[in-house]
C-alpha cells in the first residue's frame, strides 16, 4: 500500500526533529557523544523507530552531512552569482567555504569524513548517493567558473590542465587548511603549527598567489583582494558572520 502524503510528511518532519536532536548531542559532546541509545533518549521514541529512519549512527551523521551539504550549495550558489568578473565570483565561493566551515566546526568536520568513501560503505544507499550528487554539484559550480574565465578571456590553462583539475587544486588547499583548523579546535587560532597569520587568511593569500601562477587575470597586483573579500563578507555573509563566535577568531 502506497504511503499517503499526510503520513510521508510525518515521516520527514520525524526524521528532520532526529538529526536536529542528533546535531545538538553532535555539538555537545562530538561524535563520540552521538551513539543511538542518547537519541532515543532525548527524543523519546523506541530504538526501533529510530532504526526505520537511520540504520546506524553513522547513518545518522550521513544525514547530517547530507542536510549540511545542502546548504553549503546555497551558500556556494549565493557566491557564484556574485556580479564581478570570474576571478573575483571564485573568490566568494572561497570565502563561502570558510564561513561555512566556521559556523558549524563539528558538523563540517563530519562532513569532511563522511565524503571518504571508506565511510561512506556504513550509510544507507540514499544517503551516500545524496552526498555523491552534492559533491559533484559543489564541483560544478566551482569549475563552471573556471570555463567561464576561460571564455571571457581572463584565464589561458596550459595544454595540460582541465577546469576540473585547477578546482581540485583549490580544493585542495581548502580541505587541507580547514581541516587543520579543526584538528586545533579550542586552541588559540594563532597557535604554534599556523605561525602568526591566521590559518584563513594564510588560505585566502596562497589561493591568490595560485590562481596568480596560472595568470589568472585581475591578478593581485591589479586588485585589491583583501578589500575584495572584506566587500564581498559583508555583502553575501554579514548574517551569517554575525552567528561565528567571537571566540573563533575568524578574521572579517
Amino acid at each position: 500500500m502506497a504511503t499517503s502524503p499526510r503520513k510521508q510528511r510525518e515521516v520527514e518532519q520525524r526524521e528532520e526533529m532526529l538529526l536536529d536532536v542528533a546535531r545538538t548531542l553532535l555539538l555537545e559532546d562530538g561524535l563520540k557523544g552521538l551513539t543511538m541509545e542518547r537519541l532515543a533518549a532525548a527524543t523519546e521514541y523506541s530504538k526501533g523507530t529510530i532504526y526505520q529512519h537511520f540504520r546506524s549512527k553513522d547513518d545518522v551523521v550521513a544525514g547530517l552531512a547530507v542536510r549540511n551539504m545542502r546548504g553549503r550549495i546555497r551558500m556556494f550558489e549565493r557566491a557564484a552569482a556574485l556580479p564581478g568578473r570570474p576571478r573575483e565570483r571564485m573568490t566568494a565561493v572561497g570565502l563561502a567555504e570558510e564561513v561555512f566551515a566556521a559556523l558549524q566546526p563539528e558538523e563540517y568536520q563530519a562532513m569532511m569524513l563522511l565524503t571518504c568513501q571508506p565511510i561512506q560503505g556504513v550509510a544507507a544507499a540514499d544517503h551516500c548517493a545524496a552526498m555523491d550528487a552534492l559533491d559533484a554539484q559543489a564541483k560544478g559550480v566551482t569549475s563552471g567558473i573556471v570555463r567561464d574565465a576561460v571564455a571571457a578571456g581572463d584565464l589561458e590553462l596550459p595544454p595540460d590542465t582541465s577546469p576540473d583539475g585547477l578546482t581540485l587544486a583549490l580544493w585542495g588547499l581548502s580541505i587541507g587548511t580547514h581541516k587543520l583548523i579543526l584538528s586545533h579546535l579550542g586552541a588559540t587560532p594563532a597557535c604554534s603549527v599556523f605561525g602568526d597569520l591566521h590559518p584563513s587568511l594564510n588560505l585566502r593569500r596562497n589561493c591568490q598567489l595560485l590562481l596568480d601562477g596560472y595568470g589568472w587575470r585581475p591578478l593581485s597586483g591589479d586588485l585589491d583582494y583583501p578589500a575584495l573579500e572584506s566587500r564581498i563578507l559583508e555583502q553575501l555573509f554579514s548574517e551569517e558572520l554575525r552567528r561565528i563566535p567571537a571566540s573563533s577568531g575568524f578574521p572579517r
